[in-house]
This record gives C-alpha cells, sequence and structure tokens, in this order.
C-alpha cells in the first residue's frame, strides 16, 4: 500500500478510505513495502530503554517467524494491527511525515544507518539471512532495516463525501483480485496526482505481500 502525498484510498470492502498522512510512496507494505536506504544516522533510532539492543542470529527466533507470518497472512496483520516495512528510505519518508507512532520492533543490519527520526520500542542486530527472512526477500535481495509498524489508519467508506468535495480525479478499483495489478494501478494514480483510489468489493488486500 502506498503511504505518501495527499492522495487516499477509499474500501468498500474493509469499510474504508486510508488516509496516509503524507506517507505514499511505493507500494508493497503488506509484504514489506520496501524502500532504498540512505541518509539516515543511528541516533535516530532508540529503544524504549537508552543503549537497549537485542542480538538475533536465527530465523527460529519467535519474533523473525512474527514477521513472516505478517508478511504471508492478512489474518495476522489484521490481528495485530501491523504490517512489515522494508529498507531505510522508505522508512525515512515515514517517519518525517510526523505523526507514525514509534516501531514495534526493528531489525537492523550488522553496520546499517537507521532511518532518520525513528524510534521503536524493541531495536535488535541481525545478520543479513535473518533481515531476508524477516523481510520476506529472496536471496538475491539485499536489506538493511526491517521494521513492524501500525497499520495505517482506514477511514469508512463515508469519508468519499469529503473527498468528493474537493477531488477531481478519483481512481475506483472493482473486484482488482491480482495484487500485481493494483499496485500498478495505485503507482500510477500517485503518479498522476489523483485525489483518491476506491477500492471496491472484492478487491484484494492492499497490504498484500504482491502488491509491489
Amino acid at each position: 500500500m502506498a503511504w505518501r502525498g495527499a492522495m487516499r484510498v477509499v474500501s468498500s470492502t474493509t469499510a474504508s478510505t486510508s488516509s496516509f498522512a503524507g506517507v505514499t510512496r511505493r507500494v508493497g507494505v503488506g509484504g514489506a513495502a520496501r524502500g532504498g536506504g540512505g541518509g539516515a544516522r543511528r541516533r535516530g533510532i532508540h529503544a524504549r530503554y537508552p543503549g537497549d539492543e537485542e542480538r538475533v542470529t536465527s530465523t527460529d527466533n519467535a519474533t523473525v517467524k512474527h514477521f513472516s507470518k505478517l508478511i504471508k497472512s492478512k489474518a495476522h496483520r489484521d490481528a495485530s494491527g501491523s504490517v512489515v516495512v522494508a529498507g531505510a528510505g522508505l522508512l525515512e519518508e515515514i517517519y518525517a511525515s510526523g505523526g507514525v507512532e514509534d516501531a514495534r520492533v526493528v531489525f537492523l543490519g550488522e553496520d546499517a544507518e537507521t532511518p532518520r527520526g525513528m524510534r521503536a520500542r524493541r531495536v535488535a542486530r541481525a545478520p543479513e539471512h535473518v533481515l531476508k527472512k524477516a523481510a520476506g526477500l529472496r536471496s538475491v535481495d539485499r536489506v538493511d532495516v526491517v521494521a513492524e509498524i501500525a497499520t495505517p489508519p482506514l477511514d469508512g467508506i463515508e469519508a468519499l463525501g469529503s473527498v468528493a468535495s474537493t477531488a477531481t480525479r478519483v481512481l475506483a478499483l472493482d473486484g482488482i483480485q491480482d495484487p500485481g495489478n493494483l499496485g500498478t494501478l495505485t503507482r500510477t494514480a500517485l503518479a498522476l496526482g489523483w485525489d483518491a483510489v476506491a477500492l471496491l468489493p472484492g478487491t484484494c488486500d492492499p497490504f498484500n505481500d504482491k502488491v509491489t
């Protein structure tokens, strides 16, 4: 799902418009939204207690398994109220928008620079194979920061009323079941500066890991 700009995503399927408070950039939060690194400073992230930093070395770790389940299971995302986001660049954009609560958990690579302005309740250092498992990435991909953050707020379909009073271009997606198509259409609407995307009944979960 995207986070950035003023575009809203409205869903009647889940009784929701998603207002992303200035953070939509890249569609793909469901599995792990992916973004590039760059420009972050380590002091920008903090554990709940200063100096706290865990060490995770195994993919059998319970938190790593939790991340993996968040990526694959809508039911688990709904129950947890959270999604996985991978990549320092994307996380930096999310936290730069303001109003985003502390990440629940963040995994950092061995020498990773962390997103500027980000805070987390738990911080864990992990080797590359653990980060890839937590992010749901294939062996050819690389990632240095993976975080669990609260699912972006969703407004009810009635929010279309407020959007309609000012919107000039709204993309209505009815029964789009292919996550890749949903991602492409949402990114295109964002790139063209459209005001909202409405997800009508039968449309797939925007946080599906295949929405890229």
